[in-house]
């Protein structure tokens, strides 16, 4: 079902709320992390997959963004509803709470634990996206394909460690 189109000013304001909230996420997740990812991280064993520390950042920062469009694309096609929303907030929440337990807290493990969880939540969201938007769809994707990358690095630290 198709929502009425909505203005050029009301999509521009979703689609810098929706934004705003990815990048809010990211932010959330980057105040516990920051220090561990300097000291602490350098010290571990790490597998031969593990990308330079400077990809991390700008490739979270694509990847935000292109949730944030997906989930506008959302919003323009079935505009809010409770499940899908709530699906996409539990899949944010679960990316915010990884780096500080993972960087801050130094527990790979129980940041494993978490990445499994987002892994599933943020499957179901890509599903209830493109149900929504096909193309919302293809936005989430590539978030989802790092989140199993991410998790790859994380079973491989767990086990190197």
């Amino acid at each position: 079902m198709l929502m009425a189109p909505v203005s050029k000013a009301k999509s521009i304001w979703m689609l810098a709320s929706s934004l705003g909230l990815s990048y809010f996420a990211a932010a959330l997740g980057s105040l516990g992390s920051i220090s561990g990812i300097q000291t602490w991280f350098e010290t571990l064993n790490k597998p031969w997959f593990t990308p330079p520390n400077w990809v991390f950042g700008p490739a979270w920062a694509l990847l935000y963004t292109f949730i944030g469009i997906a989930a506008w694309r959302v919003w323009l096609a079935q505009g809010v509803r409770p499940l899908t929303t709530s699906i996409y907030l539990i899949q944010l929440a679960l990316n915010a709470v990884w780096s500080p337990i993972f960087f801050g807290l130094e527990k790979p493990l129980g940041a494993l634990l978490i990445l499994i969880a987002l892994d599933g939540v943020a499957a179901l969201c890509l599903w209830q996206f493109a149900k929504a938007d096909r193309i919302a769809g293809y936005w989430f994707l590539p978030y989802l394909l790092w989140l199993g990358f991410a998790t790859a690095l994380n079973l491989a630290i767990v086990i190197l460690n």
